[in-house]
């Protein structure tokens, strides 16, 4: 019988993978476990999300997403409060050229949305009026004051939900002045406040800057 140091190269590798390859195995899990923590946790920390707009179309007119997130964070978020940053997520929406991205942006859409992490939707007057009749958004009306409202009103749009006895303010057109115009073209395109939104403090403040109440 062989012994090891007498042993090929080859057979080496092949003696030592065939008596301790669970070992190696749970070594190479135990080091991905590892190395992941370490990443997460002193390399790219998880970023804290104030707020979070939902964006449902074809495309934007502008790829600075970034940008625009930090413009954002700087006009809701108050200086020195570490509430966190506003966040815009791009869901693709266009089932005639890109069926199979449309799919899997309406699944991580409704995941999201399930989990209360999307605050505030901007999509088209279609699909808008669809997920307002499916009771995904709240009434304005009780999401802000009075004075703001009247200031909409020339902008605000009533729709008839599914168990709704008439119609009622769950949306606002998009206009030029809306700082949101540097993603996405102002037309056609309306503004909801997510009924199970989790952050709807900011999400509120958010709201009020996005329209040019603040």
């Amino acid at each position: 019988m062989l012994r090891y140091k007498d042993l090929t190269r080859k057979e080496k590798i092949e003696y030592i993978w065939a008596y301790y390859k669970l070992h190696i195995m749970g070594g190479i899990i135990v080091l991905f476990f590892v190395i992941t923590m370490i990443n997460r946790i002193f390399i790219h920390k998880p970023v804290k999300v104030a707020a979070n707009i939902g964006i449902i179309g074809k495309y934007l007119i502008s790829d600075d997403m970034e940008g625009f997130e930090q413009k954002a964070t700087e006009g809701v978020i108050a200086q020195g409060d570490d509430a966190g940053v506003i966040q815009v997520d791009f869901f693709t929406a266009d089932q005639k050229n890109q069926p199979y991205m449309t799919l899997g942006s309406i699944q991580r859409f409704m995941g999201l949305v399930s989990n209360g992490e999307i605050d505030i939707v901007v999509t088209d007057t279609e699909q808008f009026t669809q997920l307002a009749k499916d009771h995904a958004f709240m009434r304005l009306d009780t999401v802000l004051e009075e004075d703001k409202m009247e200031h909409l009103e020339q902008r605000w749009v009533q729709i008839q939900g599914k168990e709704d006895s008439r119609e009622y303010i769950y949306g606002v057109r998009l206009n030029e002045i809306s700082p949101l115009t540097v993603l996405v073209d102002p037309s056609d395109q309306m503004i909801g406040f997510m009924a199970n939104s989790k952050r709807k403090e900011k999400a509120v403040i958010l709201l009020q800057w996005l329209l040019g109440l603040e």
